[in-house]
C-alpha cells in the first residue's frame, strides 16, 4: 500500500492509539494526515503534538477534525443525551437509523461528510464504537416502557421514540453501511479497524478489565 502523497484519515486520532499510529505515518510521508477526535480542544492539541514531531516532513500537512460520527453532521457537536432529549433532533436521530439508506442521508451524516471532505485513500479507524454507542442503557428503558404500558394501556410517541434511540444494532448497521458507501465514493483504498472485542476483552475478562465483580448487562452490550 502507497502513503507517501495520499490522504489518510484516522478516527480516533486523539487517543493513545490513534496518537501512536500517527507518528509512525510521517515516516512514510503522507501528503494529508487528518485526526478526528470527539471534541474540538482534543483534535486540535492532537494535530499540534504532531505537526510539531520532527518526523513530520514539510510536505505533510496535519488536519483537525471533531465531533460524533455516529450522528448528522448538523448535531456532531452536541450530547448524545442533548440529542435524545430534543424531539426534532431525536426524530432526526431515528430517520437516519431506520429509514432507507439514500444519498441524502449518507451525505448528511457526519462519517459521510467528512470523507467526501477529505476522500482519504487509507482510513485507520481507532474509534471505540462500543463505547460511542452501546453506553446506553436499553435494559431500564425497556423495563420502564413495559411498566407504563402495563400501567394504564399507553405509551406516549416520545417515550417510544427514546427507547428505539438506545437500540444499539440498528446503529451499528447503519454506521457499517454510511461506511461503505462513503469509502465506495470517495474510491479509499484501505480500510483497518482497531479494537477489542470478543469473550475475552469484553466478557470473562471485565472483572479484571473493568473492575466488576461481576459483568453487568449494560457493558456486555
Amino acid at each position: 500500500m502507497q502513503i507517501h502523497g495520499r490522504a489518510v484519515l484516522i478516527l480516533g486520532g486523539s487517543g493513545l492509539v490513534g496518537m501512536a499510529v500517527a507518528r509512525q505515518l510521517l515516516a512514510h510521508e503522507p501528503d494529508v494526515l487528518v485526526l478526528s477526535a470527539l471534541l474540538r480542544e482534543d483534535a486540535e492539541s492532537a494535530v499540534r503534538e504532531i505537526t510539531g514531531d520532527p518526523r513530520r516532513r514539510p510536505g505533510t500537512s496535519v488536519v483537525a477534525e471533531w465531533g460524533d460520527i455516529f450522528v448528522a453532521e448538523e448535531l456532531k457537536q452536541r450530547p448524545r443525551g442533548e440529542l435524545i432529549a430534543d424531539p426534532v433532533a431525536r426524530g432526526l436521530l431515528l430517520d437516519d437509523m431506520f429509514g432507507e439508506l439514500t444519498d441524502e442521508v449518507v451525505r448528511r451524516s457526519a462519517l459521510g461528510a467528512l470523507l467526501l471532505r477529505h476522500k482519504p485513500g487509507i482510513i485507520i479507524d481507532c474509534v471505540n464504537t462500543a463505547t460511542a454507542i452501546a453506553y446506553q442503557n436499553i435494559f431500564d428503558s425497556a423495563l420502564q416502557l413495559r411498566a407504563d404500558a402495563m400501567a394504564d394501556g399507553s405509551v406516549s410517541a416520545e417515550q417510544v421514540e427514546k427507547h428505539l434511540a438506545t437500540l444499539y444494532l440498528p446503529q451499528l448497521i447503519r454506521h457499517v453501511q454510511i461506511s461503505l458507501e462513503a469509502m465506495k465514493r470517495v474510491r479509499t483504498e484501505c480500510y483497518i479497524k482497531i479494537g477489542t472485542a470478543g469473550t475475552g476483552g469484553m466478557g470473562l475478562n471485565i472483572p479484571f478489565t473493568h473492575s466488576e465483580e461481576r459483568p453487568s448487562r449494560m457493558l456486555l452490550a
